[in-house]
């Protein structure tokens, strides 16, 4: 009896590691690699072609979207938006306080924005910041998240994750899995 639950156990964990699988996507020079803990076939992705815009310095502002949607009626999704600022020097560290401190300027005082909570948080091994907070328009509520953080390898890159999953079913686990690293 014991093994008859050993093995069910075993086929059981076999099971959950095929469905849920790591994920990765190109956009740009950058490859994006992450793990919502959900299976593949519950969501698509779609890359976004990059978008070119310049600052109001006259620096020139690279994004790359990358999109998690999901394949029920849900109609929920991920975004992953990789900005590159060409400023001709290295910027400086932004910390997690700094980030935090993005999210509320653009979220405290927004009426369409209630429960609105932020906090510091390293992602992809970087200082970031998140927030969550349940949007209300026209008496329809959404929770979101959204995150920001700078790459490691390059103080000119930000990452911004905006997410409409629930907390703990994929946008907790892509922000401890998410890996973003420049090709070449």
């Amino acid at each position: 009896m014991k093994m008859v639950a050993l093995i069910s156990a075993a086929i059981v964990c076999l099971q959950i590691a095929a469905f849920a699988a790591p994920d990765s996507a190109t956009t740009g020079p950058y490859n994006v690699s992450f793990d919502i803990g959900l299976p593949q076939d519950d969501y698509y992705l779609t890359v976004s072609d990059p978008m070119e815009t310049e600052t109001l310095g006259g620096d020139k502002r690279m994004e790359y979207s990358l999109y998690i949607r999901d394949n029920s009626s849900l109609n929920r999704f991920m975004m992953i938006k990789i900005k590159h600022l060409d400023a001709g020097k290295d910027l400086p560290i932004v910390t997690g306080s700094d980030w935090e401190y993005i999210l509320d300027s653009a979220y405290e005082n927004d009426p369409a924005c209630i429960n609105y909570f932020s906090d510091k948080r390293t992602i992809d091994s970087a200082d970031g910041a998140v927030a969550s907070m349940t949007h209300v328009e026209d008496s329809k509520t959404t929770d979101i998240y959204h995150a920001l953080y700078q790459t490691t390898f390059d103080s000119n890159i930000s990452v911004e994750i905006f997410s409409e999953y629930p907390w703990d079913g994929g946008t907790l686990q892509l922000l401890k899995t998410i890996h973003v690293e420049k090709m070449g």
